[in-house]
């Protein structure tokens, strides 16, 4: 997953994190896609300051209008 470009749209939230691991809900453009997706994932942050995306779950615009509807938000 490192090697994939992403642009990130929004910063939403911080879930959770400890040292330089974080859980982030973020608005992200992945491969050059004209359309972000709402995604929630961990990110580690390297040495450098670049974070790195780790295992987490895209929702397209559908996938968020029916997540939303179901926590009734």
């Amino acid at each position: 997953m490192s090697n994939r470009i992403y642009e990130i749209v929004e910063e939403i939230a911080t879930l959770s994190g400890t040292g330089r691991s974080k859980r982030k809900v973020r608005r992200i453009r992945w491969d050059n896609s004209p359309d972000s997706v709402l995604d929630i994932r961990k990110w580690f942050q390297e040495v450098d300051g670049t974070e790195t995306p780790c295992k987490g779950i895209k929702l397209d615009a559908a996938e968020e209008a029916a997540l939303r509807e179901a926590l009734r938000l």
